[in-house]
């Protein structure tokens, strides 16, 4: 929008209304309200047969400003034609360096002034440049210069926010021919009148009652019906082919105040709509936040940009979807308060834009609006108008279905709440070649997300569950328990759908797994791989050293993507009420119904029946050799597998019998797995001379074992231990939140069962892994 070469026409965003680009321009500080004490007031005066006006009386600029504007249905054109004629008629009284800010709903042409008597000498000169008919040498150069829309969607959206645009063909921003005389007179015989005009000043009361006396004591004005400002019937969808790739939506709302106050939300850095944009495939960046103030209600228009030459109409849908449910959110939670329309004149820091802002002011607002209408326009890649809307109408509709699965407990009077949202499908599709990607992915979402928004977030990875945990306090006395709730669930979301991986933090996350693994573990990494049929996340979720060192960025997150889109359950300890586990669930749902459609089953991941055997491994030293006996196990005999372990590595347990009198020699057992896989194993150090022996005490033991040795003493120690660490854990809202998540409590074991477990380990299936040093 430009006026000759060099000189730019002051755009709409000059006027009553909020602006706010991303990125590109910081968050604006708040203006105090009109109605605050010490601030500013903004005067509006309506007067009989002559324009309205608006008055802020304001100190310490160098100059006073005045301005005039003048609002009407004619559309760019006409705003272009009438822009020039008026500023050349003022420019001819002495009115020089005009600011003019034309655009499809009017104009404001404002300037300085240094006395009363200037201000009185501006209310004639305008009132006569209004007035007094088109001549023919008042014929529009067609110097001034407005973009070409593309498309009606195009056109749909510039009409609602009221930004400059024609339609008619021509290349780059050429417009059509000049209005002739004839077209002039008739736009501005229509619009010469008092319900079409504001006048306003801002400076010293001696200059806002000279420009206000000089209004009123002037000649009367027509009284013609002024501009209708029409609301759109219905809303609008369309796309049009270009380069330019950018998703323009816009919001015709009744409550103007209510949009300006939705702008600086949506427009602020960081905004919910900029990140949640930028976790959409296709990378959508927040280019601005527009909420234009009309006759009529406001506009609130959201244009979205992406680099990505190949977006197609799911991706752009989606990013539309995303858009008009975060301005619905605002809108419906935004109360409108009227003086947001007088901040917003008083935030201009130079007073000739503050009084072009006060006489647009002075003009809106003035009609009574009517049901919310949408306009949304692609321009970009060639899409489908009957694809796209399609795509949206599919999302939308989708908008309220409850993806997660939940489960919820209330435990008022505790000091956090609590939400574990986890994949039931855990490790299940881990392979050698990448196991542990999801402990990796775990840790690093936790390690980038902890502290965000007062909550603490931390990994929550098994063979059965890969998630993140979350907790929190309340963060002040006046949060309510649903804003609790709410903010729980937002950093959880913006934690699983909004972290930018990078190599740095992975490479973090990294180093402290491979640390935890230990380099030197081959036998017991052989071992898990055998045992788990070549799954060995199956049985320990953090993997091998192999597949962690040589996992990549970008395979975590399309990892994290695939978790996203799968199933997952949420579950929530609420302190306070049921309510928050609503709270929890609708804003977790909002960041990730965009990467989510039809819930979808767990991948089956292929497994090989692990194979019984002897496997040799070379280590590059002594203090690595290693002996690992492994026993595959059924899944469902979890706790008597953790009993079997327990009194086995006991203090004079059944390990330390076994290998009693045998020098060096130490074993310790481990129960592995979950629903997929599980196995008990049994690392065994020793001197090279009794290693054989050893081993076969071992063996020995589970053969007596197998025969029914655990005695009903066995069984009671493991009883008492199991209960006073269950009651112990029950006691930690992280254990809890847990068995929430699971569905079930602690599993039962017995003597009876105890046996039929150890029966049940079959010297068939015992896979043993010699970890010897080389040569």
């Amino acid at each position: 929008m430009r006026r000759g070469p060099g000189r730019t026409l002051g755009a709409l965003a000059a006027l009553v209304f909020t602006h706010a680009c991303q990125q590109a321009q910081p968050a604006k500080t708040p203006m105090p309200s009109a109605a605050s004490p010490g601030a500013a007031v903004l005067e509006l005066r309506t007067l009989d047969d002559r324009p309205a006006i608006g008055l802020v009386q304001r100190d310490g600029d160098p100059k006073a400003a005045v301005a005039v504007g003048v609002a009407h249905d004619f559309g760019s054109e006409a705003s272009l034609g009438l822009a020039e004629l008026f500023e050349a008629r003022l420019g001819r009284s002495g009115f020089h360096g005009m600011r003019v800010q034309a655009h499809g709903l009017g104009l404001v042409l404002s300037t300085l002034v240094a006395t009363p008597a200037d201000a009185t000498r501006f209310v004639r000169a305008a009132s006569a440049a209004l007035g007094n008919p088109v001549q023919e040498g008042d014929r529009s150069r067609g110097r001034l210069r407005a973009p070409r829309v593309r498309g009606a969607a195009d056109a749909a959206v510039q009409a609602c926010s009221g930004e400059l645009g024609v339609t008619e063909s021509g290349a780059g921003n050429t417009p059509p021919e000049p209005a002739d005389v004839q077209a002039l007179e008739q736009w501005r015989s229509q619009l010469a009148g008092a319900s079409s005009v504001a006048f306003a000043a801002v400076g010293p009361r001696a200059v806002l009652d000279a420009l206000a006396s000089a209004v009123a004591s002037g000649d009367k004005w027509p009284s013609g019906p002024g501009p209708i400002d029409r609301w759109p019937e219905a809303d609008s969808i369309g796309s049009a082919s270009s380069s330019e790739r950018r998703l323009s939506v816009a919001f015709r709302v009744a409550d103007a105040a209510r949009a300006l106050e939705v702008a600086e939300t949506l427009g602020t850095p960081g905004s919910v709509l900029a990140t949640r944009l930028g976790a959409l495939d296709g990378a959508f960046r927040l280019d601005r936040v527009v909420a234009t103030t009309r006759v009529r209600g406001a506009c609130l228009r959201v244009d979205v940009r992406t680099p990505s030459p190949s977006t197609g109409p799911l991706d752009v849908a989606r990013a539309a979807s995303v858009v008009d449910e975060e301005t619905r959110l605002q809108l419906d939670a935004k109360k409108g308060h009227p003086s947001a329309l007088d901040d917003a004149v008083l935030r201009p820091t130079h007073p000739a834009d503050a009084a072009g802002a006060a006489a647009w002011r002075v003009l809106t607002a003035r009609a009574a609006g009517g049901p919310t209408r949408r306009a949304v326009s692609w321009l970009g890649a060639a899409t489908s108008e009957s694809e796209l809307v399609r795509a949206l109408a599919g999302l939308e509709a989708a908008r309220h279905a409850r993806t997660l699965e939940r489960r919820v407990r209330v435990e008022s009077g505790q000091g956090e709440l609590w939400a574990l949202v986890a994949s039931p499908c855990g490790t299940s599709s881990e392979s050698s070649d990448d196991a542990g990607i999801h402990e990796l992915l775990g840790r690093t979402l936790a390690q980038r997300r902890s502290g965000l928004l007062g909550v603490h977030i931390e990994p929550w990875v098994s063979p059965d569950s890969v998630g993140l945990l979350a907790h929190a306090p309340r963060a002040g006395a006046s949060e309510s328990a649903e804003d609790h709730a709410r903010r729980v669930g937002d950093a959880l979301g913006r934690a699983l759908v909004a972290t930018k991986l990078n190599g740095s933090d992975i490479a973090e996350a990294k180093n402290e797994l491979l640390g935890e693994l230990g380099g030197g573990q081959r036998g017991y990494f052989a071992a898990l791989d055998a045992a788990s049929g070549g799954h060995p996340s199956w049985l320990d979720p953090r993997g091998t050293w192999r597949a962690v060192s040589q996992s990549l960025t970008l395979t975590a997150d399309t990892r994290r993507r695939l978790l996203l889109s799968g199933p997952l359950r949420l579950a929530v300890l609420a302190n306070a009420k049921d309510q928050q586990a609503e709270a929890v669930s609708s804003v977790l749902e909002r960041w990730l119904r965009p990467l989510r459609s039809a819930p979808t089953a767990c991948a089956a991941g292929s497994r090989k029946p692990p194979q019984g055997g002897e496997v040799n491994i070379e280590v590059p030293s002594p203090d690595q050799a290693r002996i690992y006996l492994t026993y595959p196990i059924a899944p469902s005999r979890s706790r008597d597998a953790e009993w079997t372990v327990y009194l086995a590595n006991r203090p004079g347990g059944w390990l330390e019998q076994a290998l009693g009198g045998l020098g060096e020699s130490h074993a310790r057992a481990t129960a592995l797995g979950g629903s997929n896989a599980a196995a008990l194993l049994v690392e065994l150090r020793c001197e090279e001379s009794d290693c054989g022996a050893a081993l076969g005490r071992i063996r020995g033991l589970w053969q007596r074992l197998g025969k029914g040795e655990a005695s009903a003493a066995d069984a009671e120690i493991a009883r008492r231990h199991f209960e006073a660490r269950d009651a112990e854990r029950a006691l930690e809202p992280r254990a809890r939140v847990v068995e929430l998540w699971r569905g079930s409590g602690p599993p039962k074991s017995d003597l009876e069962s105890l046996r039929r477990f150890h029966q049940a380990l079959s010297t068939a299936q015992e896979i043993v892994v010699h970890a010897k040093p080389k040569g």
